[in-house]
């Protein structure tokens, strides 16, 4: 997580939203679609259970053409929408899960 004030848009993005109607009701998910720098689970806890994310290592052998350099100099897999997105790491990933 990064609370500097700058744009971080490259890498796992964990999604919440508290909905303001009252019901105190929830929602929330794991994308990757702005790119993915690590597995990550949110998890309900208001007894049902429900687990929203990923736990497998995506990183782990990796084709090199599916990285993309994080503006901190590390790296992650790169970004599946946009103008630039990346077919490779789109492939990779969907191996494994539906991004």
């Amino acid at each position: 997580m990064n609370l500097d004030g700058k744009k971080h848009l490259l890498g796992t993005w964990a999604e919440i939203n508290w909905h303001a109607n009252g019901t105190g009701s929830t929602w929330g998910d794991i994308s990757l679609l702005q790119g993915n720098d690590g597995a990550a689970t949110i998890q309900s806890l208001d007894g049902l259970f429900r687990v929203k994310g990923f736990t497998l290592d995506l990183l782990l052998d990796a084709p090199s053409n599916a990285w993309a350099r994080k503006a901190t100099g590390s790296w992650c897999l790169d970004k599946i929408i946009g103008e630039d997105a990346n077919n490779a790491t789109k492939e990779w990933e969907s191996q494994f899960i539906d991004p």
